[in-house]
């Protein structure tokens, strides 16, 4: 058989900043050859192969409940490595007072996020902000200011005593949480103002699914969303497929977790990925597509590893 499409919507693979991530990583091991262990504050970027791939280079990925924890577990007089995600000042304060070598790979535009929420602070507003509980770049900004307050689908704020409301959000929610979410909001705080924080990655991607048309189809339909389970922007990009009733949507990590047979029954494939989603995973998976026929296992097995994510 032969699928009548098979298409990679706009904008795959690595974005700026998680290549950018990468790159110091990469840079940061090669001028310190002499170190037997780098740490790394939590995951480099939402990305199991990244992780893995970090873990080659001899760099320790520290896990824990919070950015804080995490850092105070580490010797002192380390060398680390901050995540793409950004670490609150208080994370600053406890590498300083530890003596450690801090390398940043936060990206420039969550680095932009927080300064933008510091600003408001400082102008005397308390900040609504929409994210998931626990994601790093939540718990930053958390710990920004007491006058940050977390809300979600789960957990609304109706008690604060103030006419200065901003309301902003993490980098990777989509536009269909933030809307919804403000809405709410409005409901409580009608002088709210919202930020526009979504990164513009992320942005382009949804916008790219979005635009997608039934219309310029012939057949049965699917997306695929590729991405990392414990990636937000992918998980958000597999939500608004979700949404796209006319088509079918499936969410894989790897082209270990696509049942062939399954996918048989379709005649085009849509294809978006995460902002983390290595390119080798991607074209992995249109180049089994591709050759379907030859596949008598009702998965594939993928040949990608650290060697070849970056």
């Amino acid at each position: 058989m032969s699928f009548k499409k098979i298409v990679k919507i706009p904008n795959q693979g690595f974005c700026f900043g998680v290549t950018r991530a990468i790159e110091i990583v990469q840079e940061i091991r090669k001028n310190n050859t002499n170190l037997n262990t780098i740490y790394l504050l939590g995951n480099l970027v939402h990305n199991n192969f990244i992780k893995e791939y970090m873990e080659s280079l001899n760099i320790k990925v520290i896990d824990g409940s919070s950015r804080i924890e995490m850092i105070e577990s580490i010797p002192d007089n380390e060398t680390i490595i901050f995540s793409a995600h950004g670490v609150s000042d208080k994370v600053r304060k406890i590498a300083k007072d530890k003596n450690l070598k801090v390398y940043d790979s936060t990206c420039p535009f969550v680095e932009k996020t927080f300064k933008q929420v510091q600003d408001k602070v400082n102008e005397g507003y308390d900040i609504l902000f929409v994210g998931k509980p626990n994601h790093p770049e939540t718990e930053a900004m958390l710990e920004l200011s007491n006058n940050v307050h977390l809300v979600n689908d789960d957990i609304f704020i109706n008690k604060i005593n103030s006419n200065k409301i901003i309301v902003a959000h993490q980098t990777t929610m989509s536009k269909y949480d933030i809307s919804d979410m403000f809405d709410k909001i409005l409901k409580e705080y009608p002088n709210a103002v919202l930020l526009d924080m979504i990164c513009k990655a992320t942005e382009h991607r949804q916008d790219s699914l979005n635009n997608i048309s039934i219309d310029d189809y012939e057949g049965k339909s699917i997306i695929l969303i590729i991405g990392d389970k414990m990636s937000n922007n992918s998980n958000k990009l597999y939500e608004l497929a979700l949404r796209k009733r006319e088509f079918d949507s499936l969410f894989i990590s790897s082209i270990n977790d696509l049942n062939l047979n399954y996918v048989k029954n379709y005649e085009n494939i849509i294809i978006a990925s995460g902002t983390s989603t290595p390119m080798s995973i991607i074209d992995e998976v249109v180049d089994v597509l591709n050759n379907i026929d030859n596949y008598n296992d009702e998965y594939a097995t993928s040949k990608i590893n650290y060697k070849n994510v970056v």
